[in-house]
């Protein structure tokens, strides 16, 4: 069974993406966490071989994902407590972006699929 640490270390992971938009490697964690957290340990973390880490790699962990240390040790809410990602409020703020985002809801995979390579080469031609 999954530690409640395993769970919101695996949704730091998800959430908070690297500048590129990907899920960060456990390579750039230790890096960014000044080695206080390797690579190893990081996935004995998110495989929950791992459930109870000092301090100070809590202290680590929620400096390199940018949230409080309690967003990784608290309670069941504390994932709301926190901006998934700090591109939300971009995308929030932009009335036409939203209204992209709001008007994919219901379509196909496929169709949000042609979106996103048609939003891709936009951007390659900006």
């Amino acid at each position: 069974m999954k530690s409640n640490i395993t769970e919101k270390i695996n949704f730091l992971f998800a959430t908070k993406l690297s500048p590129d938009g990907d899920e960060y490697k456990y390579e750039e964690v230790t890096r960014g966490t000044g080695g206080m957290v390797s690579a190893s340990y990081v996935w004995n973390l998110r495989k929950g071989k791992k459930d109870n880490p000092s301090r100070e790699k809590i202290e680590a962990l929620a400096k390199f994902f940018d949230v409080a240390p309690s967003c990784i040790i608290g309670g069941e809410g504390a994932k709301r407590d926190y901006k998934v990602d700090n591109r939300i409020d971009k995308i929030l703020a932009d009335p036409l972006v939203r209204e992209i985002a709001l008007g994919t809801l219901n379509l196909s995979d496929d169709a949000k699929e042609l979106i996103l390579t048609m939003v891709k080469k936009a951007g390659e031609l900006e």
